[in-house]
């Protein structure tokens, strides 16, 4: 049975090719001039169609029911070969995201364990390699966008307690556009009762009494632009830098703002932050990489050196503090110098990063940033681990920042907005 089966497919199969190589050969003949040759070629091509049909009928029903089954049999196994390989890649994909899922649950669940043990280090290591395996997982289909949310959001609440964050519902403690109709400040500083609020492109800073909210306007006609603020280590002067790079001393006592000369050489550029440290001013130069070192004159303070050995890169720094090292503050990164010398620190927090950040302040422990693009401040402790997160929704860019005496109570600053909340 089977030798008939495949001696009729090869009989038709034969006729058919021979067909197809005799028209070929006549039709190739012909292509070489204007010949007998190519005339019968002519005529045998044109002859070919009923040619090919006359052996078409000469072939046995029984031979061509076997070729039209050889080809439906190739057609399926085919297909089937096709349908076998891809159902093979559906279910490795199947499988890799199942794997992936369970990679990513594990990361999630040994970094919470390290977190028992209070390793913060660990377990922001791990929460960030879960984080790069989710941006692995599909998202084509519902169920799959679906399920990346949800492990998503499980990583966000531990990235939240890593990071001890709370959304708070801070007071409004003062509206200024309400009782200083037309103010512009953008900053906030304290020195000892007293808060005062002010900006580079107001006349006047605004001197608030802590326990009655009183309001005291303090024209400063002569001395404009005043961008940035620190208080002396008695905490009874605030010393200002403002346009040109001027200096200017504001007394608590008597609520007056008097020149104190200039802090323009050697920078060439405007300072964007200052601070005292052993009777000495230290002032911040973005554009060159370098931070002043200014001694204290009996008018002020004198032209100042340059601190740092090298010039350091931060074109975007925004403010510093100084407790013996010194931190600077850029808009995306916190960093720390020791006698002129970069240090090996950065500070640990989980995504997102600083983004705009605005303002950095300092108690005995800890640094506190206004982390103004993710309208938040952060608590970090010396060593840059971040142990707390205060975010408001509610705040639309918050630009100042200060702290009460006792370093518990916080004020922002949010377009003429001072809000006050606790730690």
């Amino acid at each position: 049975g089977l030798i008939l089966v495949f001696r009729g497919i090869g009989h038709g199969i034969a006729i058919v090719f021979v067909g197809i190589g005799r028209g070929s050969k006549r039709l190739f003949s012909g292509m070489f001039g204007r010949s007998p040759v190519a005339a019968a070629a002519a005529r045998d091509w044109q002859r070919s169609p009923s040619r090919t049909r006359q052996m078409w009928r000469m072939i046995p029903l029984s031979s061509k029911l076997l070729l039209a089954g050889a080809l439906v049999l190739g057609a399926v196994f085919f297909t089937s070969l096709w349908y076998m390989h891809r159902n093979e890649e559906i279910n490795a994909a199947i499988e890799r995201e199942r794997n992936l899922f369970t990679a990513i649950t594990n990361k999630k669940d040994a970094a919470e364990a390290r977190l028992i043990y209070d390793d913060k280090v660990q377990a922001r290591q791990l929460i960030r390699e879960a984080d790069l395996l989710v941006a692995e997982l599909p998202t084509s289909t519902p169920a799959q966008q679906a399920k990346v949310a949800e492990l998503t959001q499980s990583l966000n609440d531990v990235k939240n307690k890593l990071d001890g964050v709370k959304v708070i519902a801070p007071d409004s403690w003062l509206d200024l556009n309400a009782v200083a109709a037309g103010s512009k400040v953008t900053s906030l500083v304290r020195v000892d009762q007293t808060l005062i609020a002010y900006g580079p492109d107001d006349s006047k800073l605004y001197a608030i009494t802590m326990s009655t909210k009183q309001v005291t306007p303090v024209a400063h006609d002569t001395i404009p632009g005043l961008r940035a603020a620190t208080v002396t280590a008695e905490d009874d002067k605030v010393v200002f830098l403002a346009a040109d790079n001027a200096v200017a001393e504001y007394a608590a006592d008597t609520k007056a703002i008097t020149a104190r000369g200039s802090a323009a050489s050697p920078a060439t550029s405007p300072l964007a932050a200052g601070g005292i440290y052993s009777r000495r001013l230290y002032t911040l130069d973005p554009a060159a990489g370098q931070i002043y070192k200014h001694n204290a004159t009996q008018t002020g303070y004198d032209r100042g050196t340059p601190w740092l050995k090298q010039a350091a890169v931060f074109p975007d720094a925004r403010d510093l503090v100084i407790d013996g090292d010194i931190y600077v503050l850029t808009a995306s990164s916190l960093r720390k110098f020791y006698t002129g010398d970069p240090q090996a620190f950065s500070l640990n927090i989980s995504e997102p990063g600083l983004k705009d950040a605005r303002v950095l302040a300092m108690t005995k422990d800890n640094l506190f940033i206004l982390d103004s693009g993710n309208r938040r401040v952060l608590v970090a402790d010396k060593t840059g681990n971040v142990t707390a997160t205060y975010s408001n929704p509610s705040w639309q860019a918050p630009t100042g920042m200060t702290l009460a005496e006792d370093g518990k109570t916080i004020f922002v600053l949010d377009s003429g907005n001072i809000f006050q909340f606790k730690r």
